[in-house]
């Protein structure tokens, strides 16, 4: 599987070195290295970076016997205001936003190939970018992935000349300038920060098309929080959250008659047993199917088979088609309290839903 390091950076190009020796340490080094940065800060990082015959990411790469990365001044990517021009800081809400939306749009790509691991660095920049590629990993984050900060013994931390513990002895200065510190005696590791994936909720359109990170913050607390379904009788549709889920009419038809039970508060709906078609269960969707439409034709077989009664497989074949499209639309999380249920101990049919979420126009 390939693997990327994405990192957020400021005026600290360091940052980047030390998580590289960190990543050597675990075997796990990247395949290849992309860096998110204000103008300012790339400009030092390809400075600090990429210098010839003195760049600290190929002193890195000497001193510890590294190769094969793929990361090269190409790789650092500059913040950019609405017009597409870099900025060389941070300092106004529009510029958040712009950067927001660059950090989302990054990770998004990132994630999109399931044979890519990602590895998002938050140790350096302003807090909001880390704050935003925390946020943008939790919205498209697979179980591959990875979130981290780096932690450098303290006399080393933000030192400007420290960019990795070194394989021999270099004596630098402390920033003070009181005291000699060993560079090989430095210590840096990963902190590895758990992170919260919504990834289940977010269906494939949402991954395939770039948002902004305000509207995938709104579309996600509208699947999570706003747990309702509108049933348009008039076109077999479902509204959820944002979306319209087309059925077939007789899938239509089956959950139309399952939700209005339930508004209604009836009695549960039992599966039968196999090879006892239910009876009264094949009128009550006959009713159903004739009150959405006068126009059968395509339900000819069903209308047939509702005269024997209602079987154990017409139910199953309903749910499990309904299902298929109610993941497809909302994402596997997001479709659970909709999806209808097989409770095998009581044979009855369940919905995570209360009667004052369902709704008919």
């Amino acid at each position: 599987m390939k693997s990327v390091l994405f990192s957020v950076l400021g005026l600290s190009p360091q940052i980047l070195t030390e998580t590289l020796f960190a990543l050597n340490n675990e075997h796990a080094l990247p395949d290849e290295v992309h860096v998110l940065t204000t103008q300012r800060g790339a400009s030092l990082c390809k400075k600090s970076l990429f210098q010839e015959n003195g760049g600290w990411f190929y002193r890195f790469c000497q001193d510890w016997k590294v190769s094969g990365i793929k990361f090269d001044e190409s790789h650092i990517h500059t913040t950019k205001d609405a017009c597409g021009v870099s900025i060389s800081d941070i300092r106004s809400n529009e510029d958040n936003e712009m950067i927001a939306n660059q950090i989302v749009e990054f990770v998004r790509q990132f994630t999109m190939d399931s044979d890519t691991a990602l590895h998002v660095s938050i140790a350096g920049g302003r807090k909001t970018m880390g704050v935003y590629a925390s946020a943008a990993l939790s919205m498209f984050g697979r179980e591959q992935d990875r979130l981290s900060h780096v932690l450098v013994s303290e006399e080393f931390e933000g030192h400007p000349t420290f960019f990795y513990p070194t394989p021999s002895s270099q004596v630098i200065r402390t920033q003070d300038g009181k005291e000699l510190i060993d560079t090989s005696d430095a210590t840096v590791e990963l902190a590895y920060l758990p992170f919260l994936t919504m990834r289940n909720v977010i269906p494939d359109h949402f991954i395939k098309e770039p948002l902004s990170y305000g509207d995938m913050v709104k579309r996600l607390q509208k699947r999570v929080f706003d747990k309702k379904v509108l049933i348009s009788v008039d076109d077999y549709v479902l509204h959820i959250a944002d979306e319209s889920i087309f059925l077939s009419k007789v899938n239509f038809a089956f959950y139309y008659w399952f939700m209005k039970r339930l508004k209604e508060r009836q009695e549960s709906l039992v599966n039968p047993y196999p090879d006892e078609p239910d009876m009264e269960y094949g009128k009550a969707f006959l009713a159903v199917l004739k009150e959405l439409s006068n126009e059968m034709d395509d339900d000819d077989r069903t209308i047939d088979a509702m005269d024997k009664g209602m079987s154990f497989e017409f139910i199953r074949d309903r749910r499990n088609s309904i299902k298929r499209s109610l993941i497809a639309a909302l994402g596997a999380l997001n479709a659970e309290d909709f999806i209808l249920r097989y409770e095998r101990q009581s044979r009855e049919i369940t919905a995570n839903l209360y009667p004052h979420q369902i709704e008919f126009v």
